[in-house]
């Protein structure tokens, strides 16, 4: 059953991961979206490189109370190959 309680602290957990993300500097990782349920945290949404995605994935791990996260990034190869100096 999923009680107030429960959604609130799903919310409360998703905002913290929200908030270590936005913390990084990096625009793509402010503009993901992380969604929670019973710890177990969802990122979805576009990340400019595959170190990024890495990054991302390791910051949401170490946030208190995330059981597990479940990637659904994508990179954004043509936006990263455009920023490789030529």
């Amino acid at each position: 059953m999923f009680s107030l309680l429960s959604r609130k602290n799903d919310e409360a957990l998703a905002h913290r991961v929200c908030e270590c993300l936005r913390r990084t500097y990096r625009p793509s990782l402010a503009r993901v979206s992380i969604s929670a349920h019973g710890g177990v945290i969802t990122v979805r949404g576009q990340v400019y490189s595959y170190h990024e995605k890495q990054l991302c994935l390791s910051l949401c791990q170490r946030v208190p109370g995330v059981v597990r996260v479940v990637d659904q990034l994508q990179v954004q190869t043509a936006v990263a190959e455009k920023a490789l100096p030529r």
